[in-house]
């Protein structure tokens, strides 16, 4: 154990983010932690590293841990080159190299190290002598990444570390963090990512940390399963209560001494059962109608065209006679690296910019949608249904609200104020208002910032139906793979041509291996049949028996009548009433076993239950 959480509770004023939570982190894990926007991520890993202080509980940590945080970066001296606050890492390296007499190959290593990281977080060598002060933002965020990565600690902590990262330097990070052999807690968006490193999955839902010990293909078959057990679980739970309800009925009408007794245990049964119910509480799911796309008009063949795209800003050329066309139906994904001119190129396209070099051809039927980085709303009192209404005042309300929950918006979440919204919410808004509008060519520039992953899947749905040619700038893998079939990759020099999405990756990366093999599966599944039907049969016979219990009791139970009858009639002869007496306490004894063996076979039957919905 490296960390581990007890009865940790954190929230902001009255609100609660986690409740009682308690984890434990081993050695080597590579921890992604997921949750919808707002749960609680990053709040976890503040309290983690000590930004926090928990509101209830308490996070104990092996002595001496040494814990890598991704931070802001913050410029000590604005004239110091790229390379230079990157050695500064390494200072005591360099102070053991001055004083030493043998310099080993170890000691400088850490030279090729700086140059690795540098080079796979996007720094060209040119840059590596800028004056820090010179990067922009994104530029700076990952200089932080890579400072980070430079160093090895006992556990690296990081928080959307693809932020501000091309498309190619993802492909590193996740080739990094695959290879990384130390212990990693991760929150990240990025599917693909999750998918390669992770070996353990926790999710944030309804105040809970939801732990399992799987990668991410397999998380995502327990958690279906897990939800169905545990309602499963609970839909039989209150059953059970119900049933031993009934018994106690059954017992209180019986009207015997044992009886009595076990009635009395078999309410303390029932309030347990009824404490237990609160155990059984799944996650969290947001489920709503959702509404089709509205379908945009035919363009013509071709949809829009550029001839020799040029782009300076002062003196410095961004795009070089770039030429493309973009045919109708074409779903294109704009790759290449950070400052190459990808959202440059997609303004051009949109009108946006209009001082640029070469021409733009629409074709007469194109109208063009954009969705920008920046998302602007000229009133953000208004609530997000009539935004939408707005739009379309001739759907019925019914009809915009399952539009709505199609871009996550459900319940009373259509009323919720554009101001309050989350920047996550307000790109899903500014997405529906744009489709909602229906245009039949789409221009997306990194649309999945800000987005969980849940999110992704559902913008991933979307983008899959939408009937329109789109260009999209993303580095999110899993969409990209799962969405698109042309890549455009732009180059200094223009525009290049992969056959096809794989061909794209299969250059750059290679594939995660699986994570478990088909026939291992399949031998699961067939075991998980046999246990199940054995269980089965067995529940058939223990229900029977039940059955026959009951049955022979209500004989015994007419037959104790009849002998009382007789008792009362023959009071006064004492052999016919001293054998009455002897039958009595016959069928008394009968009943008696029968009682106990009705407890039984309850206990037996509530135990079969229970082993099917384990393997369930």
């Amino acid at each position: 154990m490296i960390l581990k959480t007890e009865a940790l509770t954190f929230g902001f004023g009255d609100g609660r983010l986690l409740e009682n939570v308690s984890i434990q982190i081993e050695e080597g894990d590579h921890i992604a932690l997921l949750g919808a926007n707002g749960s609680g991520k990053t709040s976890l890993i503040k309290l983690i590293v000590g930004e926090y202080t928990p509101v209830e509980g308490r996070i104990v940590l092996r002595n001496g841990l040494s814990i890598g945080y991704q931070t802001q970066f913050r410029i000590t001296d604005p004239v110091r080159t790229l390379w230079k606050e990157c050695e500064i890492v390494f200072s005591n390296v360099k102070e053991a190299i001055r004083e030493s007499t043998e310099i080993t190959h170890d000691m400088l290593s850490f030279e090729k190290r700086i140059r690795s990281v540098l080079k796979g977080l996007g720094f060209e060598e040119p840059d590596w002598d800028r004056e820090v002060s010179t990067f922009s933002g994104g530029e700076q965020t990952r200089i932080s990444l890579c400072k980070l990565f430079l160093r090895d600690y006992d556990l690296l902590v990081l928080d959307e570390p693809t932020n501000h990262l091309d498309l190619a330097s993802v492909i590193w990070l996740q080739n990094f963090l695959k290879s990384y052999q130390g212990t990693l807690l991760m929150v990240s968006h990025d599917r693909a990512i999750v998918e390669a490193v992770s070996n353990r999955i926790f999710e944030i839902n309804a105040r809970k940390i939801w732990v399992f010990n799987t990668a991410y293909d397999d998380y995502l078959l327990q958690r279906d399963r897990m939800n169905d057990t545990l309602q499963k679980r609970k839909d039989n739970l209150v059953k059970e209560i119900e049933r031993q309800e009934a018994l106690i009925e059954q017992f209180r009408r019986w009207n015997r001494e044992k009886a009595f007794k076990l009635m009395h245990a078999r309410e303390k049964v029932v309030d347990r059962l009824k404490n237990q119910l609160g155990e059984y509480e799944g996650m969290e799911e947001t489920t709503a109608e959702i509404g089709k796309l509205p379908v945009p008009d035919r363009t013509e063949w071709i949809v829009i065209q550029g001839k020799a795209i040029g782009k300076s800003f002062e003196n410095k050329s961004v795009l070089r006679h770039i030429d493309f066309t973009i045919n109708r139906g074409q779903k294109i994904v704009l790759v290449g690296k950070n400052g190459i001119g990808k959202t440059t190129l997609l303004k051009i396209l949109t009108g946006e910019d209009p001082h640029y070099e070469g021409t733009i051809e629409k074709g007469s039927k194109t109208r063009i949608g954009y969705l920008s980085q920046t998302l602007d709303f000229k009133d953000e009192s208004r609530d997000v249904f009539t935004e939408l209404y707005e739009i379309v005042p001739e759907w019925k309300d019914f009809e915009i609200r399952k539009y709505a929950g199609r871009f996550g918006f459900t319940g009373e979440d259509v009323f919720k104020a554009i101001g309050n919204l989350s920047g996550g919410e307000k790109l899903k808004l500014s997405l529906a208002k744009i489709i909602l509008e229906k245009p039949n060519f789409i221009i997306l520039d990194e649309p999945t910032n800000h987005l969980d992953i849940d999110s992704i899947g559902k913008l991933q749905s979307i983008l899959s139906e939408y009937q329109g040619s789109m260009l999209i700038v993303t580095h999110d893998q899993w969409l990209i793979q799962n969405t698109f079939e042309t890549v455009w990759l732009l180059t200094g020099s223009g525009i290049t041509y992969p056959r096809s999405v794989e061909d794209y990756f299969e250059s750059v990366r290679e594939k995660p291996a699986a994570f478990r093999k088909k026939k291992d599966l399949e031998k699961t599944k067939i075991d998980e049949y046999q246990m199940q039907k054995t269980l089965k049969n067995r529940l058939r016979s223990i229900e029977s028996q039940l059955e026959k219990i009951e049955r022979d009791y209500q004989a015994l139970e007419s037959e104790d009548h009849a002998v009382r009858r007789d008792m009362s009639l023959y009071a006064h002869e004492y052999q016919k009433l001293e054998a009455l007496i002897q039958k009595e306490k016959r069928i008394a004894g009968e009943m008696e076993i029968l009682i106990l063996k009705l407890d039984e076979l309850e206990s037996e039957h509530q135990k079969t239950l229970t082993e099917m919905e384990e393997i369930s």
